[in-house]
């Protein structure tokens, strides 16, 4: 009796699923306590990233379209949590915790930047904070569902 291949892991994972212990068995998923810490690191960067970039562009943006310009860091921030969310995909066995872990990593980068810069508010802070977990989670299970193999 031939056994069975290892199951593929997910799409941008870099840590394999185990084997399962018996041929009738499902493949076995990771435990919910490991983390794919390459797949958290390329989402944390994009966020990071996205987030500085949206910040140096914010001056130049509320020059020229001030309406917007209001706006745009509350937009720009979204988007990064969003994105870095979305990135864990199914990469992680919980992509809504990762996810959520991987925007709130992002926003927590970009804090030391706002202390050079002087324009830190710990209030602020705060709901960037939850907004971060919250549109991360989000973004991370849509990401994940959008993705599951459909039956």
């Amino acid at each position: 009796m031939a056994s069975k291949p290892a199951p593929k892991p997910p799409k941008g994972a870099t840590t394999p699923p185990k084997a399962s212990a018996s041929a009738r068995s499902a493949p076995a998923r990771p435990e919910a306590s490991q983390v794919d810490v390459g797949a958290v690191a390329r989402a944390v960067s994009t966020g990071f990233l996205i987030l500085v970039f949206g910040g140096l562009v914010q001056p130049i943006v509320s020059t020229y379209v001030p309406l917007l310009g209001m706006f745009w860091l509350i937009l720009v921030a979204v988007i990064a949590f969003a994105s870095a969310g979305a990135r864990v995909g199914l990469a992680c066995p919980n992509p809504p915790l990762h996810g959520a872990g991987a925007a709130v990593i992002s926003y927590l980068l970009v804090v030391p930047l706002m202390f050079l810069q002087g324009t830190f508010n710990p209030l602020y802070c705060v709901y960037s904070f939850v907004a971060a977990a919250v549109v991360g989670a989000l973004a991370g299970r849509i990401a994940a569902r959008s993705q599951a193999p459909r039956a």
